[in-house]
């Protein structure tokens, strides 16, 4: 028997793999997202990458074939891995898991990609994975966040975009909730985050990166 969690967790899990499946969702590029390819030549050799949300894989891909050791955790288990060659896809360990109920090791990684993500969360759970990703960050280690406020698809009115629900974050609120944890934060503006996303609005968007 299935509790109301698990409920909602298959039920969720089956939404996100229609929508990929359907093209409702889909992201028109390979390439990396912008916030990695700005700051991608900083990590250290050999990082321990995690990659919360990681969607297409597009980059947990990215990150392995530059060397590092990725952890790539997504709601739907999209297959991603399928279409890499084996000394990249040994370099990536993939995990069908709600963000929520990922296992943090303390000071285990370089770097924590939080892209496209947290507009799906409340703030509780986007404070708390804050919260889990400073803890689970080295000494001078990257957390990654970007992220539409504003504009979307799921804002949409259409019934196929009504399937996830979306949250509005301020990006000032953010900030402080990242600062409050020690992280030192740089914010610029997501414009080009959204160039490869159907109907995304690049109103309100944002790239944070937040050293430890």
């Amino acid at each position: 028997i299935c509790n109301q969690s698990q409920i909602w967790y298959f039920a969720s899990m089956s939404q996100w793999k229609k929508i990929y499946q359907d093209k409702v969702f889909s992201i028109s590029t390979d390439n990396p997202s912008v916030i990695v390819q700005n700051v991608y030549q900083k990590f250290p050799n050999n990082s321990r990458v995690l990659d919360l949300g990681c969607g297409q894989g597009r980059n947990a891909v990215f990150l392995a074939e530059q060397g590092h050791n990725v952890d790539a955790v997504d709601i739907a288990d999209l297959h991603f891995l399928d279409a890499i060659y084996s000394p990249i896809k040994e370099k990536i360990n993939f995990s069908q898991s709600l963000v929520e109920d990922f296992e943090f090791i303390p000071d285990e990684y370089h770097v924590i990609i939080l892209a496209r993500l947290i507009q799906y969360l409340g703030l509780d759970v986007v404070n708390q994975l804050f919260k889990n990703s400073y803890s689970s960050l080295k000494k001078d280690g990257h957390l990654l966040v970007s992220y539409v406020m504003e504009g979307g698809m799921f804002n949409r009115n259409e019934k196929e975009y009504q399937a996830i629900q979306k949250f509005s974050h301020p990006v000032d609120l953010i900030v402080k909730s990242l600062n409050d944890l020690g992280f030192s934060v740089s914010v610029s503006s997501g414009a080009q985050s959204t160039k490869y996303v159907p109907f995304e609005e690049p109103i309100q968007s944002f790239d944070i990166n937040a050293i430890k």
